[in-house]
């Protein structure tokens, strides 16, 4: 808003202030990027209907940006539409971020406390239950297009629309990992930025001044 920009800021499906899923044919609780792709696709129609004359550039974190990668990548009026993505620590794949959550967070840090020896130990266990979770992320998403609708990996490497993608060095729930899969070789990635020191979601608040100096100079440059 400082810059001159015009903003708007959503609160995706069953989240915040917006409509609830019933629990029945639509899943409560986020979707990974599924049902929020099409929200995105939703809120670009809007903003081209009621600001016609102006650019449009989209600024998504975690599930944010997987869903707007996967929204610029499966709608043609999305992608004809946004000039520009900034994507924060986006996650390759919904299984891949369900086995790493598993991992990383319930075995390494709520039950091993990061204790080595002990991790090894449990692995066994780890496995059994990381491919019975991701088979219930599965069954629980699939009348949400998990089978139809394109990772955030794939939508990525078949989106032309210029992007920057950043990634906390520190983020413990979506490890750098998956940008750095994200990114390889993808021409219309035009900037990566990783931040040592920076958890999940908090490039902002770990450094600010450069977090908004290198947002503006790319939008400035795209958009």
């Amino acid at each position: 808003l400082k810059a001159g920009y015009t903003c708007m800021s959503f609160d995706f499906s069953d989240h915040g202030t917006s409509d609830r899923a019933d629990g029945v044919t639509s899943p409560h609780g986020t979707t990974l990027g599924l049902r929020e792709s099409r929200d995105v696709t939703r809120v670009v129609k809007f903003a081209v209907k009621y600001w016609p004359q102006l650019k449009i550039a989209l600024l998504g974190t975690s599930t944010g940006s997987v869903a707007s990668f996967i929204a610029l990548a499966s709608d043609a009026f999305v992608s004809q539409h946004v000039a520009c993505l900034v994507a924060e620590n986006p996650f390759s794949s919904i299984a891949g971020i369900t086995w790493d959550t598993v991992q990383n967070i319930v075995f390494k840090g709520m039950l091993c406390k990061h204790n080595r020896r002990v991790f090894l130990l449990t692995s066994p266990l780890m496995l059994i239950v990381n491919f019975l979770v991701v088979l219930k992320t599965v069954a629980r998403l699939k009348g949400e297009g998990y089978f139809s609708t394109m990772s955030c990996l794939e939508s990525v490497r078949k989106s032309t629309t210029p992007a920057f993608v950043m990634h906390g060095l520190a983020d413990q729930i979506v490890p750098i990992l998956h940008t750095k899969q994200l990114v390889a070789g993808v021409s219309s990635i035009k900037e990566i930025w990783y931040l040592p020191g920076a958890g999940h979601c908090q490039l902002w608040d770990t450094d600010k001044e450069l977090f908004e100096s290198k947002v503006l100079d790319f939008l400035a440059a795209h958009c």
